[in-house]
């Protein structure tokens, strides 16, 4: 089955596609760092709202160009928590859906060590 992309939101290269069937959204992140998220009604093949471009801060990105995702994980008994990576820079990437809006978050590992005596 197919689904129409509007050209809005449709990037260029190669693409990751997740579909979350908990929240029946559609991820979608192609090569050149176009990302979109929106709910997808199966019975119809069709978007039922307006794609929401996806885009974050991730200032370790390649000259501040966007970068596509991958790797989407649902976070269990946590529905609307989603975890992805940055392709170019493989940092981990958190996102938080609700019924209003798509919070994008950059995840980083604490950069301080402990040394045990």
């Amino acid at each position: 089955d197919i689904v129409q992309v509007p050209d809005s939101v449709r990037g260029k290269g190669g693409a990751s596609v997740y579909y979350s069937p908990t929240l029946r959204v559609l991820f979608c992140s192609y090569e050149d760092g176009k990302s979109f998220a929106c709910v997808l009604d199966l019975n119809q093949l069709s978007f039922v709202s307006t794609p929401l471009l996806i885009s974050s801060s991730d200032s370790s990105s390649i000259k501040n160009k966007q970068s596509p995702y991958n790797h989407w994980v649902e976070v269990p008994e946590r529905p609307g928590f989603l975890t992805c990576l940055s392709k170019k820079s493989a940092c981990a990437i958190g996102l938080e859906i609700t019924k209003t809006e798509l919070v994008i978050q950059p995840l980083r590992g604490s950069t301080n060590s402990s040394k045990i005596e």
